[in-house]
């Protein structure tokens, strides 16, 4: 038995043998298998004994799923990140260090997705229509109720006049949502981790340009990879050549710390931080994740107090010992 044979459109050939004549040496070159006579497959390279790495790349293919969508080890993470130099993008200046609480987290979608929400509901503007007290117009009835052979009406503001009032309008109403604090910092930090994982974080030591030239400015981008692609930019302030400078790049975003969200980051492709923007970043959202209660925060700021008061009272015994 032969299966069906195989074109340009059609499945691959494979030929097909039953029991009977499994001894029977087959002519074709195709792959041949045993099964019972009265079954007939088309393609029977599903039953082919699959490699590792071809039922690896098949689950990848099947879920979606790669690699640095899971948590890594403390020890995966690298100790630290290279500074590139905005103006020579073939030097590195410097490396920032990496935080293995925040670089090995798992890149949950829900914890995403739950950011993503919390920012576009707050973000997201009311809309309102006239009722009919605030339309102006007199409160007289038009028309008396009988005895003119037409419809009844009651006030001339009314929704099916025109001039009146919207039947059913919207009415201001506020569409945020609650989320933790710890939440929101997790989120954020999955993203700019996600960025990184996919080598699409970009460290730089700083965005000055010496002109305001666009074609200087993309010229630059292109040698750090971000030309061909969307990419969002912060930092604590722009320089005056850079911020003129990127008005006309379309495809770039800047935005500074003070503005900084998931939801922007996931819009572009490519993330361009300042080596101070990262660490500050770093550093706060570390905080918020690590925050606890009120009670937490207290003892925090107490045991601040005292290191601040150890360190005056350590202060003022050596400059009373260099007096004596």
């Amino acid at each position: 038995m032969v299966a069906v044979p195989s074109s340009s459109s059609s499945l691959r050939a494979t030929v097909v043998r039953p029991f009977a004549q499994a001894a029977a040496a087959s002519s074709s070159s195709a792959p041949t298998i045993d099964v019972p006579a009265n079954l007939i497959i088309a393609d029977a390279s599903i039953f082919v004994k699959k490699t590792d790495e071809q039922v690896q790349e098949a689950k990848r293919l099947l879920h979606g799923i790669d690699q640095y969508q899971f948590a890594l080890l403390p020890s995966q993470v690298p100790a630290t990140a290279a500074v590139a130099a905005f103006a020579d993008p073939t030097k590195v200046v410097g490396q920032v260090a990496l935080n293995p609480t925040m670089f090995a987290l798992p890149l949950r979608k829900d914890i995403v997705l739950n950011v993503v929400r919390y920012i576009r509901h707050a973000r997201r503007q009311p809309k309102k229509t006239k009722r009919m007290s605030e339309i102006r117009g007199s409160n007289k009835k038009p028309r008396p109720q009988k005895g003119q052979g037409v419809g009844q009406v009651g006030h001339r503001r009314n929704s099916a006049w025109k001039g009146g009032q919207k039947a059913m309008g919207p009415v201001l109403r506020d569409y945020s949502i609650d989320l933790n604090k710890k939440v929101r910092a997790l989120g954020t930090m999955m993203t700019i981790v996600a960025k990184f994982r996919e080598g699409n974080l970009l460290l730089v030591d700083s965005l000055d340009l010496p002109t305001p030239k666009t074609k200087d400015l993309v010229g630059l981008l292109r040698a750090h990879g971000v030309a061909d692609h969307t990419a969002l930019v912060v930092d604590f302030a722009f320089p005056a050549n850079f911020a003129l400078a990127s008005q006309n790049v379309e495809a770039l975003q800047t935005a500074d710390i003070t503005k900084f969200n998931a939801f922007e980051v996931l819009r572009k492709q490519k993330l361009v931080l300042t080596a101070r923007v990262f660490e500050e970043l770093q550093a706060q959202l570390l905080y918020m994740y690590g925050q606890g209660g009120r009670r937490k925060i207290q003892q925090r700021a107490a045991a601040c107090y005292d290191d601040a008061v150890a360190q005056g009272r350590a202060m003022l015994a050596a400059k009373q010992s260099q007096q004596s």
